[in-house]
């Protein structure tokens, strides 16, 4: 719920570093600073994490929303509403940078929502561009890593509107 405060402080560090125009009489700090993020604070975390998975008796996603769901989840209960949703799909969007920026439209947006949701394997960015339309089934084409969805071409930004606007003209 607040580990991601930690990485938050530490990319702003690094932000107002960059920013100094004399560094040098804040080198050491800056390098106490990474020294006790990387080596106490993310490996400490590491191990942790590590041990918790290892001691699991069984994974159990089936509490988890799919990636392959999330139209089907997310969008498609907006389709007979006259509200709009707006979607932001970042790929490798670090949490606390998301947990930000939720923060900041709350401030002007009627309603701002962060949410996890179990991605698609192999991570790769066309398989997920694919995923998070609205699908029956997904497929590769062959010797390609193109993706089909439900047996149509989601490659360019053309094919995926093309099958958007099957599911919604709007």
């Amino acid at each position: 719920d607040n580990f991601y405060e930690v990485d938050t402080l530490y990319r702003k560090i690094y932000f107002y570093y960059a920013n100094i125009e004399d560094k040098d009489i804040f080198i050491d700090l800056k390098n106490k600073i990474e020294n006790k993020y990387v080596n106490d604070f993310m490996s400490e975390l590491s191990v942790k994490w590590s041990n918790a998975i290892e001691n699991m008796s069984r994974y159990d996603s089936n509490s988890m929303i799919l990636q392959k769901d999330f139209y089907k989840n997310y969008v498609k209960p907006f389709d007979d509403k006259k509200d709009r949703i707006i979607v932001i799909i970042s790929d490798a969007f670090r949490y606390e940078c998301a947990k930000e920026l939720n923060n900041r439209l709350k401030t002007f947006a009627s309603k701002s929502e962060i949410e996890y949701m179990q991605g698609i394997v192999p991570s790769y960015t066309k398989l997920g561009m694919a995923a998070l339309l609205p699908n029956k089934n997904l497929s590769r084409v062959k010797d390609s890593d193109d993706i089909l969805v439900d047996g149509q071409v989601s490659s360019s930004l053309k094919d995926r509107e093309l099958l958007l606007q099957k599911e919604n003209k709007d």
